[in-house]
């Protein structure tokens, strides 16, 4: 009896992924949709809070939750607080524009998502 012998083929390699390339809208401005949006004053307050009562680990649920709570103690902040934040919000807009100065925020639809 005569048995075939066929090599056997390792895994296929995968391609990388390309990288995206800034593709030009009507303005002929780049938009690269990996660009982050710089934070707001009450992004800054969350991940300030956030790191300083920092478990290990947080669940979606937990993290909603906390961020509830962070939204509370952020209405309750003092004038002088929520100025502190807007101050460094706009020194993030300053190194965002430095950084992408091309970048112009285009909110997804939903039929895009």
């Amino acid at each position: 009896m005569d048995v075939e012998v066929k090599p056997v083929k390792g895994p296929k390699k995968r391609r990388p992924k390309p990288k995206p390339v800034l593709s030009d809208d009507e303005d002929g401005e780049g938009h690269d949709p990996n660009i982050p949006r710089p934070p707001n004053k009450f992004i800054l307050f969350r991940c300030d809070v956030l790191t300083r009562n920092r478990s290990l680990e947080m669940s979606k649920a937990e993290h909603s939750l906390a961020t509830a709570d962070i939204s509370g103690q952020w209405k309750a902040q003092p004038p002088h607080v929520r100025q502190h934040y807007q101050y460094l919000s706009g020194l993030h807009k300053i190194v965002h524009k430095e950084k992408y100065p091309n970048y112009k925020f285009k909110p997804m639809t939903k039929a895009q998502k």
